[in-house]
């Protein structure tokens, strides 16, 4: 029905890499997604979540949107098709991913692993093993600027929601919103969080992005980085640090490769 080619280009090993892409149909081709399945070469369903974008006039699919996991060795190319789910053997699971609020944490269980997020003091976040053992103790988000030393986050807002493909859970996302205050409650830098948990999974990605709410000035055109409004940040710092019987891995950017982070 349609083919996709997903090709790993750093020769980097991925494994459960996140992939969102957009997938066209022909007009009156599919009228509910829940009909779609991305396949593999061997035939093999890969799970996927599958929502409708865009419609035809007619109320079919145009455009659909596919997020999915994948493993890649280093340069890998595998071949996906979309297709309508007409004759593939599919087994079915009351398994769900469990995320909610509790006691002022985001709590997200992935069966593999239970992560936690303080939902007042940001603090990247903890995590326990399956048998409730401290994987990952408190961890820490500190940004310091020129003039007002070491700031620490606090988060105002955040969301979460769960995707799953037709038959099993996929993973979860969690967003959280907030501030660095300086010591009179000013707002310093804004920031955004973004998490994605995967299902039957020890692996978390996090994402980090800060912003100067405050609008620079420009007088006759001219970029002056240290007019009023302007913000020097000398350092920010978003880390964790391992229980003490526990070795982590972790990687910075997808294209970079595994650190291993010893205990103590």
């Amino acid at each position: 029905m349609h083919a996709l080619i997903i090709k790993e280009p750093s020769k980097t090993r991925r494994i459960n890499e996140f992939v969102q892409i957009g997938a066209p149909l022909p007009r009156g081709e599919c009228f509910d997604v829940s009909q779609l399945l991305l396949v593999q070469e061997d035939n093999t369903v890969l799970q996927a979540n599958i929502s409708p974008s865009t419609l035809w006039p007619d109320n079919s699919v145009k455009w659909c949107l596919l997020s999915f996991d994948i493993d890649l060795e280093p340069g890998e190319e595998k071949k996906l098709s979309l297709q309508k789910n007409r004759s593939i053997p599919l087994q079915m699971t009351d398994r769900q991913f469990v995320v909610n609020s509790v006691d002022k944490k985001l709590i997200a269980n992935t069966e593999h692993c239970e992560f936690a997020i303080d939902l007042d003091n940001y603090d990247f976040l903890q995590a326990f093993n399956s048998n409730s053992e401290l994987l990952i103790d408190q961890g820490f988000c500190e940004l310091t600027t020129s003039n007002q030393g070491e700031l620490s986050a606090h988060i105002e807002d955040f969301s979460y929601a769960t995707r799953h493909s037709q038959h099993r859970p996929l993973f979860a996302e969690a967003k959280f919103h907030g501030d660095f205050k300086s010591t009179d409650n000013e707002d310093i830098i804004r920031f955004e969080s973004h998490y994605l948990f995967h299902y039957a999974s020890d692996t978390v990605k996090c994402a980090v992005t800060l912003h100067n709410p405050k609008r620079a000035a420009h007088p006759d055109g001219i970029w002056d980085l240290g007019e009023e409004n302007s913000l020097y940040i000398r350092s920010f710092s978003l880390g964790f640090k391992p229980a003490a019987t526990t070795s982590l891995q972790c990687k910075l950017t997808p294209e970079s490769g595994w650190q291993t982070i010893e205990p103590g």
